[in-house]
């Protein structure tokens, strides 16, 4: 007899546990979430994955791509890059600096949970995580440390990480707290 595995369209019980797992797993690392915010659960929608915020009541929640309603490990993948901005949600594009530890979350937890190793394809993302490591520490390092001190990631600015930071050009502080447009 085979047990037959559902996808995870069909196993949102199994989703929302996906979820909270990667939420703990992020405040260990990374700090406590802003817990002003109601996580709902993740959904699937055509242009996902991203975050979408509501601010009456104070909400947030992943949604994911239609790829990852077939197929685990992109469900896996999508929901770890979206943990990160589920921390301290926000509405609209958030800075390069999030989205670079965004994608160093992703990268350590997702080939742990999923046992497959997808790569990050998207330019604005790769540039993302490559300005977070030229900050001279762990990408998880830097955002707690950033976090502990600062709070949200997407509103530290250029002088503040500079504080933490001090060996860093004005160049990287300045590109690293801009707007990053992923898509």
């Amino acid at each position: 007899m085979t047990i037959k595995r559902l996808h995870p369209e069909q196993d949102p019980e199994r989703l929302l546990f996906l979820q909270l797992t990667l939420i703990d797993v992020a405040e260990r690392l990374l700090g406590e979430r802003d817990r002003s915010f109601e996580l709902r659960p993740p959904v699937f929608v055509e242009n996902g994955p991203f975050i979408r915020v509501w601010n009456n009541p104070r909400a947030a929640r992943s949604e994911l791509s239609n790829n990852a309603k077939v197929f685990w490990p992109t469900a896996v993948f999508e929901l770890a890059h979206e943990t990160v901005h589920l921390m301290n949600p926000i509405g609209g594009h958030t800075n390069y600096l999030e989205e670079g530890v965004a994608v160093a979350f992703q990268l350590h937890v997702a080939p742990a949970l999923s046992g497959v190793e997808i790569p990050i394809e998207l330019e604005t993302y790769l540039r993302a995580h490559e300005l977070v490591l030229q900050l001279g520490e762990p990408a998880l390092s830097v955002a707690a440390k950033i976090r502990k001190h600062f709070g949200k990631l997407s509103s530290v600015t250029p002088t503040q990480l500079a504080e933490l930071f001090p060996q860093a050009t004005e160049a990287l502080l300045a590109e690293i707290t801009n707007e990053c447009i992923g898509r």
